[in-house]
């Protein structure tokens, strides 16, 4: 147990997170030895439970959330752009906009979680990207939606990083990169029923005097905020207070992180320096600043490239469901897409041909970029 907290914290409920904390790692290893030795499968058991109880509501946040992000690009061919006066590079600085905060904060965020249990603070931030979803879908002007974009950058920069540090104080490390895949193929399921969505909601232009891309920011954003309220229940707890194992399971489980882990996890000034100094640390960076610049390329311009190729808005919405839906060929196949967009001005490159492109390209992110967040 770490040294105490030089901060008191009155809240109740951390009280009692930290109390039971203190209980679960005072249990007896000796007494987890023995389960273990005399019911191996128990492990397996805690396990099994965990993908259960922790993976799935993590999940469809994430999923929700991303939605929420990105929906933006298929509002932009809807009429987006001429219902709120946007020119030239309008466009750009409302995606731009939501950045800011959401590098600002995603450390804040973490850090506040740490002291709050994840089902209040996760559909808080669950909450507030449906609000602001909302408020983007009855804004009146350009500087109102690049104010809701700023604030809704805000309660996204918590969303992917809290997920991921509630999955993984669950799961040894050789656990998590399956457990990270299933967690992050939502954001490919949101992008395919995001077009879906897109499609269907359009039709509802001219509904109380919105036009249909109003109703794509305003039907989406309410389902995330009747979600987040979910969120309140079905998100799990810490570990010391996981309310979905029996006793014998829980010592199992408290076992099993205790064995994973090296030491004190406190970022302090040697650990900080560990994370300097592993090269690890930086190839991923590198890596991740090229795959989310790739990722994100697709799903805030995917609906206007399909229109630029020829299509109507309706037709750009349907053709960007299957983009989504990830080729095993990865990167490989991603090259292959970069170079045919790049030669697309050839008489030889077809809008047919120009799609298959965003095909592979749209898959390459998707499939690395798991894999680059568990790695390190």
């Amino acid at each position: 147990m770490a040294e105490a907290l030089t901060v008191p914290l009155p809240l109740a409920d951390e009280k009692a997170r930290k109390s039971s904390l203190e209980q679960s790692q005072n249990d007896s290893l000796e007494s987890i030895e023995r389960i273990r030795e005399v019911d191996p499968d128990i492990e397996r058991r805690v396990v099994r439970k965990c993908d259960w109880w922790v993976v799935p509501a993590p999940t469809v946040m994430f999923m929700l959330s991303f939605i929420d992000r990105v929906n933006i690009a298929n509002a932009k061919i809807e009429g987006m752009l001429t219902d709120l006066h946007m020119v030239k590079h309008d466009y750009n600085i409302a995606l731009f906009i939501v950045f800011i905060p959401f590098i600002l904060c995603e450390t804040p965020s973490n850090m506040i979680l740490k002291r709050i249990t994840p089902r209040v603070w996760l559909s808080f931030l669950l909450f507030g990207c449906g609000l602001m979803a909302i408020c983007q879908g009855v804004t009146g002007s350009f500087g109102g939606l690049v104010a809701c974009r700023f604030v809704l950058g805000i309660f996204e920069a918590g969303i992917s990083p809290g997920s991921i540090l509630l999955i993984t104080m669950y799961y040894r490390r050789e656990e998590l990169p399956r457990r990270i895949c299933w967690w992050y193929m939502s954001g490919t399921i949101a992008g395919a029923f995001g077009g879906l969505l897109a499609y269907a909601l359009a039709n509802m232009s001219g509904v109380r005097g919105y036009g249909g891309w109003r109703w794509i920011f305003i039907i989406e954003g309410c389902v995330t905020v009747v979600m987040s309220i979910v969120m309140y229940w079905w998100l799990a707890d810490w570990p010391a207070d996981c309310r979905f194992l029996t006793p014998d399971e829980h010592k199992v489980l408290m076992w099993r992180l205790m064995d994973d882990s090296e030491g004190d996890a406190k970022m302090n000034r040697v650990n900080w320096s560990r994370c300097a100094r592993d090269w690890k640390v930086w190839v991923a960076t590198v890596m991740y600043v090229g795959i989310v610049a790739l990722n994100y390329s697709t799903n805030n311009f995917n609906p206007t490239l399909l229109k630029e190729l020829g299509y109507t808005s309706a037709a750009a919405q349907i053709h960007s469901i299957p983009l989504f839906w990830p080729l095993q060929s990865g990167v490989l196949l991603g090259s292959v897409g970069f170079v045919i967009l790049l030669a697309q001005r050839s008489p030889a490159i077809g809008p047919h041909i120009a799609y298959m492109a965003l095909f592979f390209i749209t898959s390459a992110g998707y499939i690395v970029q798991p894999m680059v967040v568990s790695w390190v």
